[in-house]
């Protein structure tokens, strides 16, 4: 981007909740666009924004946060020095701590967790650092759907990309991840909640799993037979719901340890007046 002055417009533009969402995408297009071309160094932008990072205003820090957070998911691909990824990363985990401005701190973290081994990667001292402040500072069953979402997205790749970083974490880390999943009813989060699952059953061993084996199944096991409440009819439901049990029926066969506690609820089943959960019980006892 040829002129500061420009690059502070556009900064403005997308933090300036009073700016239509039209000219706030429009103003992030612009300066992916120049980072992209090199015309703008993530480090130079950092720099630019200084005060709209760590503002007392809560609106406008959260749109800046966000902004650096959109700006990192859109470069995914572009280099990064290890320096900046590591600065980068813990500016984001510090910022899982600030409430208000939660959205970008989850969308700047997940944005860093995901990058290729080409461009600069977050190490795994970095991505321990992350999910203890998430363990610590989240609240997650307290938060909106969409936040929700960026959280379990989170783990899920922290325990897919990092399985040895964070499974030292050992107990603290099952804890939370049960305080976190409890109650989760959105059908979105919850595929993201089974797959998680069935992750730790394969990562921790079955010492440690088995003390907290009760309190996973206990869990999963609120949600079988997957049914929906409301009307449905479309395809998409239909697709849903097949998707959820599918991902259910997984998360419930990925241990041994949970074995004591599926066939009775399995079992229980049989006398439903659902069809589908006879079905369901044919297709989970045979897996």
């Amino acid at each position: 981007m040829a002129e500061s002055s420009q690059l502070t417009q556009h900064i403005e533009s997308f933090v300036n909740l009073s700016t239509s969402p039209a000219h706030q995408a429009a103003s992030l297009d612009a300066i992916v666009s120049s980072s992209t071309n090199n015309a703008l160094t993530v480090e130079t932008l950092v720099r630019e924004m200084g005060m709209y990072l760590t503002t007392t205003d809560d609106v406008i820090r959260a749109r800046g946060i966000l902004l650096l957070g959109e700006l990192l998911t859109r470069l995914d691909s572009k280099p990064l020095d290890d320096a900046t990824v590591h600065s980068l990363i813990a500016f984001f985990t510090d910022r899982l701590a600030d409430w208000k401005a939660l959205r970008g701190a989850l969308v700047g973290c997940l944005a860093l967790v995901r990058r290729k081994s080409s461009g600069g990667v977050v190490t795994a001292n970095d991505a321990k650092a992350v999910v203890q402040s998430y363990i610590q500072n989240l609240q997650v069953q307290s938060l909106a759907q969409h936040d929700r979402k960026l959280c379990f997205e989170l783990l899920e790749c922290l325990l897919q990309r990092y399985p040895d970083a964070v499974a030292s974490l050992g107990e603290d880390l099952l804890y939370g991840i049960c305080e976190a999943i409890d109650g989760e009813k959105d059908p979105h989060c919850l595929m993201l909640t089974f797959r998680i699952i069935e992750v730790v059953a394969r990562l921790f061993p079955d010492d440690l799993l088995g003390n907290f084996a009760g309190d996973l199944f206990e869990i999963l096991g609120c949600y079988f037979p997957i049914h929906f409440t409301h009307p449905t009819g479309e395809d998409f439901d239909v697709r849903r719901r097949d998707d959820l049990s599918r991902a259910l029926m997984v998360a419930i066969s990925s241990t041994p340890l949970f074995e004591p506690f599926a066939i009775p609820l399995l079992l229980g089943k049989l006398s439903s007046s659902l069809q589908s959960a006879k079905v369901d019980f044919l297709k989970y006892l045979s897996n």
